[in-house]
């Protein structure tokens, strides 16, 4: 500044100062970006010094948390979620504020807000304002999604879920929830999901081991089930090797039927219905010993001994083979298992 000199400022449109003749002066922006110009006239009117800047658009303060806020049931609970500013400013003052306040409540925290909803669903922003020296410097806004979490506690995981189910390293088992949705499952750690990650059915290839499996459902809004379904299986070597993998050379002219044993010619085995969602019936000239349900990759999912009734509903939809075994041979059939 120089001594008698006076000082002119002016600005971009919504830029108004405290002073216009003063070597320092306080302004307010209304907009970004925004000019601002001085000019130093002497004690003749002569203009020695003129100077314009540009004053940059500030970026909105960042708020970091998860906007998405998700409720057990539409009801109250003690559901808080904490909210923080990212580059707080030294000799500011932040205020936090909802823009509707009938859809959560506010509780500061040492490093910024708490929000808890009320229990209605819908979308509210979050909004904070830094003041410096009592002027409004800048804000921060973020949106709000409340919302609820799926509800799959009546929901089960179907699949082999006993001790000595599984042999080790058996591929292509599948587990299954009765529920079209987005499940994300967890298996033991030496087993692999070869498909259906994020869907409600999957294969996995396990390990040596068996172990728990867990299935939890997310929404399309970004909230998990509260708790996930679990269920457990475990592994054996007794008759591990005894499974068959069947080809298409097992296959014969009739429809449905593979003989596997010569001593079957003179028996006689009817399967209904075919596809099959419940009850598969079977009819024979001979006196039923044994019944074994293999998948189409030859992994035994089911036996039952002395029927001629077979509850297939717990099996997943897909093609299986049904190995017959009478006093008179065995035959092996197809099937179709629908739902």
């Amino acid at each position: 500044a120089v001594e008698n000199n006076v000082y002119m400022w002016h600005g971009s449109e919504g830029v108004t100062f405290d002073s216009n003749q003063s070597p320092s002066v306080t302004i307010s922006v209304a907009s970004y970006p925004a000019a601002i110009c001085v000019e130093s006239q002497d004690e003749n009117g002569c203009t020695s010094v003129s100077y314009c800047d540009t004053i940059p658009q500030t970026p909105p303060i960042s708020i970091l948390g998860n906007n998405v806020l998700c409720l057990q049931n539409m009801g109250f609970e003690w559901l808080c979620q904490e909210f923080q500013i990212e580059s707080p400013s030294s000799g500011s003052n932040y205020v936090w504020s909802l823009s509707d306040n009938t859809m959560a409540e506010l509780n500061p925290v040492s490093n910024g807000i708490e929000v808890r909803p009320f229990g209605i669903q819908g979308d509210v922003d979050l909004i904070v304002q830094e003041f410096r020296n009592g002027e409004l410097v800048n804000e921060g806004r973020e949106t709000l999604q409340i919302r609820v979490r799926p509800q799959s506690g009546n929901l089960a995981i179907y699949g082999p879920n006993d001790w000595k189910s599984l042999c080790p390293y058996e591929p292509n088992v599948q587990y299954s929830i009765p529920r079209q949705g987005n499940f994300i499952w967890s298996v033991p750690e030496d087993a692999q999901i070869t498909s259906g990650q994020g869907t409600n059915s999957i294969t996995i290839t396990f390990g040596r081991e068996g172990g728990d499996i867990f299935a939890r459902e997310q929404n399309g809004e970004g909230c998990f089930a509260y708790t996930a379904l679990h269920t457990w299986v475990g592994t054996h070597s007794d008759n591990c090797g005894s499974l068959k993998s069947f080809t298409i050379e097992d296959f014969d002219s009739q429809p449905n039927e593979i003989q596997l044993e010569s001593n079957a010619e003179e028996l006689n085995v009817a399967i209904y219905p075919v596809p099959v969602a419940n009850v598969l019936n079977i009819v024979a000239n001979a006196n039923i010993e044994n019944v074994i349900i293999y998948t189409s990759l030859g992994s035994e999912v089911k036996t039952v001994a002395k029927q001629n009734q077979i509850d297939v509903s717990t099996l997943l939809s897909g093609d299986y083979f049904v190995r017959i075994v009478t006093d008179k041979g065995v035959v092996t059939k197809s099937i179709i298992v629908v739902k």
